[in-house]
């Protein structure tokens, strides 16, 4: 699969298009948003930010954009 994304600064903003959801969730800062496709799996998008927050990793919400995709914000 493909991986765009536009880094700005240290924040890391745009569309991601990734097999590994934990490695991008993981690489995100504290307020970074970043736009899943719809290609990408709403359980799996929801359960690695769920299992990542277990391990106190960080903290993610999950926003669903229309039939487009999802937003998800690192928040902590």
């Amino acid at each position: 699969m493909q991986i765009k994304q536009k880094i700005v600064g240290k924040t890391m903003e745009g569309v991601i298009q990734t097999v590994n959801v934990s490695a991008t969730l993981r690489a995100m800062d504290v307020g970074a948003n970043v736009f899943f496709d719809s290609e990408v799996n709403e359980i799996t998008l929801r359960n690695a930010c769920t299992r990542l927050k277990s391990t106190k990793v960080g903290a993610w919400s999950v926003d669903k954009v229309g039939k487009k995709g999802f937003k998800v914000t690192r928040t902590a």
